[in-house]
């Protein structure tokens, strides 16, 4: 698990600290320091484990990545369910998608701008290079099929939350904006 990104891999761990104590705190926040102690505890793990083995750290790695596939095609699945059901009501957010949106370069930079920490994978690809049989065909087709893959499943799962909850619901939810 490459910590080349510390503040990278500090806002995931607060970000998972704060989903692991949801449901225990469901009416309230958590109290002051707790998600960012879990935090720390989450990274000391992670970065033991690191050290510990390789292999078992692929393993870790792995296993959260399937986890979290898993649960976006949850969401995504439920999502196009709710979608070909053909009940209005899930249908609503995509009336007039574009009202309320200004067609400004700033705008679009930024929202661009803001996308790229989901992508930002592409670039741990270049690391491995040296181990890579024939890098030249295989490292341009890794960034390719990972970057298609990954913009395919966000888009799909953007649908799929635009089909249950809608924009007014999203902007005041806390829980989209982590």
């Amino acid at each position: 698990m490459p910590c080349l990104l510390p503040c990278t891999c500090t806002v995931v761990a607060l970000t998972f600290a704060i989903y692991m104590l949801r449901p225990f705190y469901p009416n309230c926040e958590p109290p002051g320091g707790l998600p960012a102690l879990l935090a720390i505890v989450l990274l000391i793990i992670l970065t033991a484990i690191n050290c510990m083995s390789i292999r078992l750290a692929t393993f870790v790695q792995d296993f959260f990545t399937v986890a979290k596939l898993f649960a976006l095609c949850l969401i995504i699945g439920t999502g196009a369910l709710l979608l070909i059901s053909g009940k209005p009501q899930y249908r609503e957010s995509f009336e007039n998608i574009f009202e309320n949106t200004t067609p400004d370069i700033g705008t679009a930079s930024l929202a661009f701008y803001s996308g790229l920490f989901a992508y930002q994978g592409w670039n741990y690809l270049n690391f491995i290079v040296e181990e890579l049989q024939n890098p030249t065909r295989n490292l341009p087709l890794a960034i390719a099929i990972s970057c298609t893959i990954c913009t395919v499943i966000y888009t799909l799962t953007n649908v799929a939350l635009y089909t249950v909850i809608t924009p007014d619901e999203m902007l005041s939810s806390p829980a989209v904006a982590v």
